[in-house]
């Protein structure tokens, strides 16, 4: 049998393990928010959880890579994610890349260029 002061301790002990176990038990974890990984965006930046101004920014910056008569033909692919575009495939020279870069930045909302273009000869 314990006496007085161990029995208060026991107790004690009892009592705080019980309100950690409650306490972690039903505290919620928070949610942490971030950019879909890139394995899940398609060709053109579309993904479920892409904000639709992303996939209008992308449309806008895929038409004027496709309007251009020097770069439509290489079928260069353009992906929007918040203010940056990321531009993937293969020019001829250095400044066609440096002209890709140019006219993705003049898409309204684009602030930054992620140039993966290779330069092929």
């Amino acid at each position: 049998m314990l006496r007085g002061s161990e029995a208060a301790k026991v107790s004690l002990l009892a009592t705080m393990a019980l309100f950690f176990c409650v306490t972690s038990c039903t505290r919620k974890q928070p949610v942490e928010q971030s950019e879909p990984p890139a394995s899940i965006l398609s060709h053109q930046g579309t993904a479920a959880g892409i904000a639709p101004l992303d996939k209008t920014r992308s449309a806008s910056a895929q038409t004027i890579l496709n309007s251009d008569p020097e770069l439509a033909p290489l079928h260069l692919q353009v992906s929007v994610f918040n203010d940056t575009a990321t531009v993937t495939g293969s020019v001829r020279n250095e400044e066609q890349k440096q002209k890709v870069e140019t006219l993705v930045l003049r898409v309204s909302g684009v602030n930054k260029v992620v140039n993966q273009i290779q330069i092929i000869h």
